[in-house]
């Protein structure tokens, strides 16, 4: 799961480190070690999204996909006899199709679904951490 959001996160926390620099000395250790403490706790953040993100988006890919053999066999197993002497219809065609389909629903729900839902979550974050600074700078220079 690419966490999109990781970097400006970081970012922030850099920013943090860097403006501290231009404190006092015991004030600039305090913050210092608030800042490594930031950094450890985006680790962790990271850990444990990365952890469930893979996690549940592949139990959930698995579970659709099982649902949907499940569904399509039960449904073939009610066709009438006469539907598996067409040409198309046979046994090994139908094999076949059952299990490309429902690869294909398991391909577009894991990973690359995970990648969808972290990259719209990266794009809120940069939204909420850009606007409050976006609306301060637009504010302070109109008036």
């Amino acid at each position: 799961m690419h966490t999109s959001y990781y970097s400006q996160v970081v970012g922030l926390v850099l920013a943090n480190a860097i403006a501290s620099f231009y404190k006092a000395d015991s004030e600039m250790e305090s913050e210092l070690l608030k800042t490594v403490g930031y950094f450890m706790a985006v680790a962790v953040g990271l850990f444990i999204a990365n952890t469930l993100g893979k996690g549940l988006f592949t139990v959930a890919g698995e579970a659709l996909s099982a649902r949907l053999r499940s569904m399509t066999f039960n449904h073939i197993l009610k066709m009438e006899m006469a539907f598996f002497d067409e040409k198309g219809h046979s046994a090994g065609s139908l094999e076949t199709r059952l299990s490309a389909d429902a690869g294909l629903v398991k391909a577009a729900t894991g990973e690359s679904l995970s990648q969808v839902v972290s990259s719209v979550g990266g794009l809120a974050v940069s939204v909420i951490i850009a606007m409050p600074r976006y609306q301060a700078q637009c504010w302070a220079a109109t008036t």
